[in-house]
């Protein structure tokens, strides 16, 4: 992100405990620390003092309570603002957005409680327009996908990104190569082309659309950036320097131009349902930490329902019955009209199920929804 302009939050690497420890000392909180490596979407912690961040560093580095995931870690500013995740196709050279979602990614009501891998999405977002969608796509992944090619990492698939819409713009809080869990279950319901011949049409670079155009920087760019002294990106010997080099000190070299991808923006081929789409997580006893498997699941209906769907995750049969064999079970999903149609329909079906120990949250969108969700739920 540092090398291609892509705007996230300012951010330290370490691979040292003491060295995370002293930086943190001195810095303003809040803060994110994150696990380098993959811990299953709950390697992020955020951290409202210095004693909190030295917990977090000692159980990600010293205790390695995600294995090796945790012998790296990422300190970075946090980033205020609405959260939104968007992910796109891409053939590595030409990009197709698909509609925006939401994320609830706390495991209790209100944001309360430890990350998890999701609890909970919408689809679509109503604060995010076309515009804002030109931007993303210009700012953020457009230029995510030129990167990796550039660097010799030409890229086929599907780009995930989990955005915060800051007071300065969209900024990058994660990337994920592959779909995103759970928004996927609410944007592929409304997705109307056929997701099997995109797929195959991006292997093939058959797929017509909008190409990977983004702004060019101003001619003087490089020398301004130059002036900055920022050290050229190396290993971990260069991650750890005295002096941090944070984003927001680098001169911009982006001014978004809302017409500069209206062209291109109106050759997009993706066919969309009308409607909304909401999913509700059900989870284990014990999750994001040891989940209590092993219990029998009731309530699952074998008949299709057109309002609808349940997506299966940590479940397995035993003997003809459906039993929990990991943290997030199910994800339930709802279609409607609207959100608030789509979330009746997701907590009426979330009703009729039950296991021992089953957590859920019951305000997912209820931002964006007309009533109180309780209604909904038995």
């Amino acid at each position: 992100m540092r090398r291609h302009n892509i705007p996230t939050g300012s951010f330290r690497v370490f691979t040292n405990p003491n060295h995370a420890i002293t930086f943190c000392r001195t810095a303003p909180y809040p803060l994110v620390i994150k696990a380098d490596g993959l811990a299953a979407g709950k390697g992020v912690v955020v951290v409202d003092d210095f004693i909190e961040a030295c917990k977090s560093i000692d159980d990600f580095m010293t205790r390695r309570k995600f294995g090796k995931a945790g012998a790296k870690i990422v300190v970075e500013e946090f980033l205020c603002g609405r959260e939104v995740s968007v992910m796109c196709f891409s053939d590595s050279e030409k990009i197709w957005a698909l509609l925006p979602s939401q994320d609830h990614k706390r495991i209790g009501e209100g944001d309360s409680g430890p990350n998890t891998g999701g609890m909970g999405a919408y689809c679509p977002v109503e604060f995010v327009d076309e515009v804002l969608m030109r931007e993303i796509t210009s700012r953020v992944l457009a230029p995510c996908i030129a990167g990796l090619a550039s660097e010799g990492r030409p890229y086929k698939g599907v780009l995930y990104a989990g955005l915060m819409l800051t007071e300065n713009g969209p900024k990058v809080l994660e990337f994920n190569c592959r779909f995103g869990d759970p928004e996927t279950q609410v944007v592929l319901p409304l997705l109307k082309s056929d997701l099997a011949q995109i797929m195959l049409k991006i292997a093939n670079h058959q797929l017509p659309g909008p190409s990977k155009k983004t702004q060019k920087p101003p001619p003087d760019a490089e020398n301004r950036l130059a002036k900055k002294s920022v050290p050229e990106e190396k290993e971990d010997t260069t991650q750890e320097r005295a002096e941090p080099i944070y984003l927001r000190d680098l001169v911009s070299d982006y001014e978004y131009d809302p017409e500069s991808d209206a062209a291109t923006a109106a050759e997009h081929t993706l066919e969309w349902r009308p409607g909304a789409a909401a999913t509700v997580t059900l989870a284990s006893e014990g999750y994001p930490g040891k989940a209590s498997i092993g219990k029998k699941i009731s309530g699952i209906s074998s008949k299709s329902d057109a309002s609808s769907i349940v997506f299966h995750a940590g479940s397995r049969k035993i003997n003809g019955a459906w039993v929990t064999s990991g943290g997030r079970v199910l994800n339930v999903t709802g279609l409607g009209p609207t959100i608030a149609g789509a979330l009746s329909a997701a907590y009426a079906t979330v009703g009729k199920i039950s296991f021992s120990g089953m957590q859920y949250r019951r305000d997912i969108g209820r931002q964006v929804s007309d009533r109180k969700i309780e209604k909904a739920v038995k």
